[in-house]
């Protein structure tokens, strides 16, 4: 599965978040962040619950790297953080939130 910050190679991360990235607000920070929205489906894990999922690219060294499980309030919205990587000074963090 490639990830955001693969298919935007090295540098090309900074220049793509300064072109596209949008303004977010993250457990009360304002940040710029890409945000990807995934859609929604049915969670593998669990049968009968949908989720949304949301990707997010940010600069590393404007945020701590937040753990699988952790709660997150995005723009006034509470998600769950489902994984977290890191690379070249910068985190693609991957959360979810149910929706039914």
């Amino acid at each position: 599965m490639t990830t955001l910050m693969d298919a935007i190679q090295g540098g090309d991360l900074e220049i793509y978040l300064q072109d596209f990235g949008q303004p977010v607000v993250i457990d009360g920070r304002p940040l710029t962040a890409l945000v990807d929205d995934e859609g929604q489906g049915p969670d593998e894990a669990r049968e009968n619950v949908n989720v949304q999922v949301r990707k997010l690219v940010v600069k590393e060294a404007e945020l701590a790297r937040p753990k699988s499980g952790r709660p997150m309030i995005l723009d006034g919205v509470p998600w769950i953080v489902s994984n977290t990587k890191g690379a070249g000074g910068f985190l693609e963090i991957q959360l979810y939130k149910e929706v039914s």
